[in-house]
């Protein structure tokens, strides 16, 4: 590991797109009601992420309009684990390590929220010498989504954690909180068993 022990991102005041377009703005974007000599990198940022969030929650619904709800949920189930299954083989490529470690679990979930979008970068981590615990207040899987798709997020949850379980048998992955059961947000809480980074 690094010589200094990592600090955990956070805050997202300054990430493009999360907090300083207001709803207005968000609002002109959405409808395409600006200009384009208008734009900048946090109007980008946000529409984009948006794009992404509305793909997901758009393909959730045709799956089940046209195969049933039963196949959309398995469908959001494979599309978690098939996410966090290449992500953490990445992360274990990195460090050439099977097993994480709380600290290497924080890096990974700060970077890979990050990297996903305005809405994930309301995700907040720390650690100790035998967990990483994650709480997300904002989540492109559920926050925007349409009436009727937030519990496709719930099917997600479930492969990322199968993805982890398989790929790290130190590992104990639990969603302890989650906004679509009704909590104020979400809680993934990763013990790792008897191992040290």
């Amino acid at each position: 590991m690094a010589e200094q022990p990592y600090r955990p991102y956070t805050d997202s005041r300054l990430y493009p797109g999360a907090h300083l377009l207001g709803t207005e703005r968000a609002e002109r974007l959405r409808t395409l009601t600006v200009d384009i000599e208008g734009l900048g990198a946090d109007d980008i940022v946000f529409a984009v992420s948006r794009a992404l969030e509305s793909m997901y929650h758009v393909s959730m619904r045709l799956i089940s309009e046209l195969c049933g709800e039963d196949k959309a949920l398995d469908i959001a189930k494979r599309i978690g684990y098939l996410m966090a299954g290449s992500n953490y083989r990445k992360f274990q490529r990195r460090f050439g390590v099977q097993t994480l470690g709380p600290e290497r679990m924080c890096m990974y979930q700060d970077l890979a929220h990050l990297l996903n979008g305005a809405d994930m970068a309301h995700c907040y981590t720390e650690y100790d010498a035998e967990r990483c615990v994650v709480r997300r207040t904002r989540c492109s899987f559920y926050t925007q989504h349409p009436k009727g798709a937030g519990h496709y997020c719930l099917a997600t949850e479930e492969g990322f954690l199968q993805a982890y379980r398989e790929l790290d048998p130190g590992l104990d992955p639990r969603l302890t909180m989650a906004m679509p059961r009704g909590d104020a947000y979400c809680e993934h809480v990763f013990t790792y068993k008897g191992s040290r980074s």
